[in-house]
């Protein structure tokens, strides 16, 4: 059975997107992703989730949220060999976040072999210099997922007819 993500048009909104996260991901640039709440953020992660696991960009991709998240389990994962994704959801119900991103960023360093992918919501842009280092920057893009225009909300209600 398909799953909604998959029914996705390639040149649809948050495959699109997707796609070009996993790219810059894939450059060893790590990335934050934030949108208000009903944007799309769980669908995004979704259709993400699915490009990455078949893209074989990397060999351990490890997901937490904000509730089961440990910087003790990010020093374990960076000791594993290859090429390694962090999925952090939720991270703005994290407290101290500039000092977990500084040492996020010090476990990427040198190698370049530990990406991140942050998602959060709103606060990517009411409060943007939460989402800093405070000895050096993190994220490579920022993007924000944006509420629909009346043309992509049409072709999400086609696409929904026909899942």
């Amino acid at each position: 059975m398909d799953t909604y993500a998959s029914t996705l048009p390639d040149n649809y909104y948050y495959p699109s997107l997707s796609k070009q996260v996993l790219n810059l991901l894939t450059k060893g640039e790590s990335v934050l992703v934030g949108g208000i709440y009903g944007c799309g953020i769980h669908t995004f992660l979704n259709v993400f989730s699915l490009q990455a696991s078949q893209s074989k960009s990397f060999e351990h991709v490890s997901f937490f949220s904000s509730g089961d998240f440990s910087i003790n389990e990010i020093g374990k994962i960076n000791q594993l060999p290859g090429d390694k994704l962090v999925i952090i959801h939720s991270f703005e119900q994290l407290s101290d976040k500039s000092q977990l991103l500084d040492k996020l960023q010090q476990f990427s360093q040198p190698k370049k072999d530990l990406v991140y992918l942050v998602i959060t919501d709103h606060t990517i842009v009411t409060r943007a210099e939460e989402y800093r280092g405070i000895s050096s920057p993190v994220f490579g893009q920022r993007m924000v997922i944006t509420p629909f225009d009346p043309e992509q909300t049409r072709q999400l209600v086609e696409i929904n007819a026909q899942f």
